[in-house]
């Protein structure tokens, strides 16, 4: 057995640094949600879209935003069905296609760039995104301050064809807010979907959006309903805010 097959499996991998081993204190969702990160509504969209097999970008440009720890809490509420593969930066070698099934497969990679071994870049993060296009789903985190900028880093600086960035289906991005004497405050600031635009661009659309002054986020009704089913994206967001609601109650 390689050392690549032998740290796979059926739950979080140990390649994959939202592993729970990992989590050294990570939030979870529930945390997450009652530490003012972002709301149930828009957790139980992100769920809903990754459970329908759609893919997720969570982008922030500072370091300890809070990407890893975002995408990690979300992929950690997906049901056992999902088989989850971890994709290992340099390392990886694509040998799991052979006997993976896309449409129950979701690809896990710790960022989307150059800056360590175990992230994914080049050639190997190219042919991560064009396997959206056979059917996989792919869960990512990436250094940028918007859908926008995820777009640019993705399509001129790695090179990587527009259209199949325009399969990923939402980029949210996270950002920390510091005051002086305060501990630093992380907030999801915007959530918004991707898609084609004419023969080689990408269309990026406002699902939610982040109002600093009443530390709120604001849902666009329409745009969501053409990502996710309404009555879906409701039922995890009562569940979510039941269980968050149950937790502040025990603490």
């Amino acid at each position: 057995m390689s050392a690549q097959q032998a740290i796979r499996g059926d739950a979080l991998a140990p390649g994959w640094r939202g592993h729970p081993a990992s989590r050294s204190g990570r939030l979870s969702l529930r945390e997450l949600i009652r530490a003012g990160s972002f709301d149930a509504r828009t957790a139980a969209l992100c769920l809903a879209v990754l459970e329908r097999h759609g893919s997720l970008l969570v982008a922030g440009q500072a370091q300890g935003a809070g990407k890893t720890t975002t995408l990690s809490a979300l992929v950690e509420r997906l049901p056992p069905s999902i088989h989850r593969e971890p994709l290992l930066g340099s390392q990886e070698t694509f040998a799991f296609l052979e006997r993976a099934v896309p449409r129950e497969t979701l690809l896990l990679v710790n960022e989307l760039s150059p800056h360590l071994p175990i992230y994914l870049w080049g050639r190997r993060a190219i042919r991560a995104l064009s396997l959206v296009g056979l059917g996989f789903a792919l869960a990512a985190t990436l250094h940028a301050d918007g859908a926008l900028e995820a777009v640019e880093l993705l399509t001129e600086d790695l090179g990587a064809p527009a259209a199949d960035v325009a399969r990923i289906d939402l980029v949210a991005t996270v950002r920390v807010f510091s005051a002086r004497g305060r501990a630093p405050v992380r907030r999801l600031v915007a959530l918004d979907a991707l898609g084609p635009d004419g023969a080689s661009g990408v269309r990026v659309t406002p699902l939610v959006t982040y109002d600093p002054r009443a530390d709120t986020l604001q849902h666009h009704d329409l745009t969501q309903r053409a990502v996710a089913d309404p009555a879906v994206v409701a039922a995890h967001a009562t569940r979510l805010a039941r269980e968050t609601s149950a937790g502040a109650m025990t603490r």
